[in-house]
């Protein structure tokens, strides 16, 4: 699985490097600032660092609430307390998205 990180980390990350680069020398302050302006310019179009559609992966699972009784099928969200007729069983909780698949189907149950 490939790593994602933010973009305002990325940038963060560059200007750092910027100032270590720099550091020591005796570039004017101006260059300084002009050559950071540049890299976040760079770093912010979308085709130096394409954005990703990733979503955050949050383990959780259905739960038998043991309150109901037996003839109501629904099952609890561990994660946000949705509940919901299992009539498929969900992947993911259609109310907060997290991940009901465990570590047996490719979800990272951490």
């Amino acid at each position: 699985m490939d790593d994602y990180i933010k973009r305002e980390d990325a940038v963060v990350y560059a200007i750092s490097l910027i100032d270590r680069i720099y550091e020591g020398t005796v570039a004017p302050r101006d260059i300084r600032k002009e050559v950071k302006q540049q890299v976040i310019n760079e770093m912010n179009s979308t085709e130096i660092l394409p954005a990703a559609n990733v979503r955050e992966n949050v383990p959780a699972e259905w739960l038998d609430d043991e309150i109901r009784p037996m003839s109501d099928p629904r099952l609890t969200c561990s994660n946000c307390g949705s509940i919901e007729t299992p009539l498929v069983k969900w992947r993911f909780c259609p109310r907060c998205g997290a991940d009901m698949r465990g570590e047996k189907e490719g979800g990272s149950a951490r």
